[in-house]
């Protein structure tokens, strides 16, 4: 019993939902550029790299964080002292190795990219984070940049599909600008940034779909993305509660695979689409034990 609590707070300090929307990106990605005809050790090991650097992102910032959060999160896995410090440095240690070695088996270009990523997530916790426009910016950079590992098994193959990062980072950007009010709601000043993110998103999908630059395919799960993050999204913005902005934080996060899937549905069509769209609902049920923000 006592070893299945602390592998249960491991998987709290890792995130362990939101490594499936990190997954998803890297697939999405991978998809995009090589569909299904990607190496094994290129797609197990760039799998590898994102789970591992995203995990010891999370690890990371709960160590920045631990001061903070043990006088606002005192049940969290540090502050509760279920995970000690001298392992929770240990842990982020072996993260990071393996990731770089992950990055590593799939070529120069991915562990280039997987360098880049890595210090911007040591720059995104150290120091970012604390900003209110170099944190989400920050964030959406670390989120593109793990699309973009995907696609590194293929950029010359990639074309307008390159466009798909700086989508990533208008999104991620949007959210992580409202989860700064998870604590303190309020976030009326930022309304216009958090919405109009989200909506310029939308809008340029809905653009590349009209003048056919993306297949129609990608349309049905653009309209499942808006129906999941829009109500939460407007309720949160018009509710101004911590609660209503933690759903609707939470559920944009989980959605990240949906929007992943609108990239390759436009490109690949709904096959390719719907094993990268069905993380969201795997990190759904997962999101109801453990919290992803």
């Amino acid at each position: 019993m006592r070893t299945k609590k602390k592998l249960f707070a491991f998987f709290e300090l890792i995130r362990l939902p939101n490594l499936f929307t990190a997954a998803a990106d890297v697939v999405a990605g991978i998809f995009i550029v090589r569909g299904t005809h990607a190496p094994g050790a290129s797609f197990a090991g760039l799998l590898l790299c994102t789970l591992c650097i995203y995990a010891g992102g999370c690890v990371l910032n709960d160590l920045c964080d631990l001061e903070k959060d043990t006088r606002e999160r005192p049940a969290r896995p540090l502050p509760s002292g279920r995970v000690t410090r001298d392992q929770a440095w240990l842990l982020l240690t072996i993260l990071f190795a393996l990731g770089l070695f992950g990055a590593f088996l799939a070529g120069w270009q991915s562990f280039s990219i997987a360098v880049i990523l890595m210090i911007m997530v040591v720059s995104y916790d150290a120091w970012a984070k604390n900003n209110d426009l170099w944190g989400p910016a920050a964030m959406g950079v670390c989120r593109s940049l793990n699309l973009l590992l995907g696609l590194s098994l293929g950029f010359l193959s990639a074309g307008t599909a390159l466009i798909f990062p700086v989508l990533h980072f208008i999104y991620v950007y949007s959210l992580t600008t409202l989860s700064r009010f998870e604590v303190a709601g309020n976030p009326r000043g930022k309304r216009r940034i958090v919405l109009g993110g989200w909506l310029l998103a939308v809008a340029i999908l809905m653009l590349m779909w009209s003048v056919e630059t993306i297949s129609g395919d990608a349309l049905w799960f653009l309209v499942v993305l808006v129906l999941l993050t829009g109500p939460p999204l407007l309720t949160s913005l018009w509710q101004e509660l911590p609660d209503s902005i933690g759903k609707a934080v939470g559920m944009m996060i989980i959605c990240l695979p949906v929007l992943d899937a609108v990239y390759v549905a436009g490109t690949r069509g709904w096959t390719y689409a719907l094993p990268v769209a069905l993380l969201g609902p795997a990190a759904l049920l997962l999101g109801r034990r453990f919290y992803v923000t």
